[in-house]
C-alpha cells in the first residue's frame, strides 16, 4: 500500500508489508531544537502535555481507559480490551527506544504522552477526523492517522495488525514530540523491522 508523505516532507517509499497510513504533520508542531538547547522549556500544564483523546464524532466505544501511569489513553471499540492496546503500545515504545539506543541516536527515550483510539476502518475516510477536512485519495487503505494536537493516534480495528500499527504510530508520535536528530529515518528502519517474521509488536 502506498504511504502518503511523513513531516520530512517527501515521499518514502520503503519496499515493506503494507502498513497504509493517511498521516498530515507540520514542521510547525515539532519541537524547536533551537530553542531547545538556549534554554530549558517552561513547565506545561497537564491538559497541555496530556491532552484529552479526539474521538470520532458519534463513535460507541466499548472500551475506555486512561492509564496516568503512561500518560496512556486508551479508547476502543469492541473486541480491542484496552489493556490489550496498552499491552502493544509497550512492546512497540520498547523496541523503538531500544533502536533509537542502540544506534546512539539518543542516550534515552521517553516514553510520550499519547491516545490510542482503535476505530473502524471507515472512520479513516470520515472528514470529521482530519484538520482541513481533507480525505485522502488513499484513505480506504490507511491505517493510522496521528492527529499532533490531541496527541491522538487513530488505528484501525485490525486484530491482525494492531500490535504492527500501533508500535509504528508509537514511533511517529516519539519522534515528532520530541527533538531527536535523525528520528525521522530511524522510523523508516523500524518500520522494515516490524514487516519481518520476527518484527515485535504482532497480536
Amino acid at each position: 500500500r502506498r504511504r502518503p508523505a511523513l513531516w520530512i516532507g517527501r515521499a518514502l517509499v520503503v519496499a515493506v508489508a503494507a502498513v497504509g497510513v493517511a498521516l498530515v504533520l507540520s514542521r510547525s508542531d515539532r519541537p524547536d531544537k533551537g530553542a531547545a538547547a538556549d534554554a530549558a522549556p517552561a513547565q506545561p500544564a497537564r491538559a497541555a502535555r496530556w491532552p484529552e483523546a479526539f474521538t470520532p464524532p458519534g463513535l460507541a466505544f466499548a472500551g475506555s481507559a486512561d492509564f496516568a501511569d503512561a500518560s496512556l489513553r486508551v479508547r476502543a471499540v469492541s473486541g480491542f480490551a484496552p489493556a490489550e492496546v496498552r499491552a502493544v503500545y509497550e512492546q512497540g515504545f520498547a523496541r523503538f527506544a531500544r533502536l533509537l539506543v542502540d544506534r546512539k541516536i539518543a542516550a534515552q527515550v521517553s516514553a510520550p504522552p499519547l491516545s490510542i483510539v482503535v476505530v473502524p476502518r471507515n472512520v479513516l475516510c470520515d472528514e470529521r477526523i482530519y484538520e482541513k477536512g481533507e480525505v485522502p485519495r488513499d484513505c480506504a487503505d490507511s491505517e493510522i492517522y496521528y492527529r499532533v494536537r490531541e496527541k491522538t493516534l487513530l488505528v484501525v480495528a485490525d486484530p491482525a495488525r494492531l500490535g504492527t500499527n500501533v508500535a509504528y504510530g508509537v514511533a511517529l508520535a516519539v519522534c515528532m514530540q520530541s527533538a531527536i536528530t535523525d528520528c525521522d529515518m530511524a522510523v523508516v528502519d523500524f518500520e522494515r523491522s516490524l514487516a519481518r517474521p520476527d518484527g515485535a509488536g504482532q497480536r
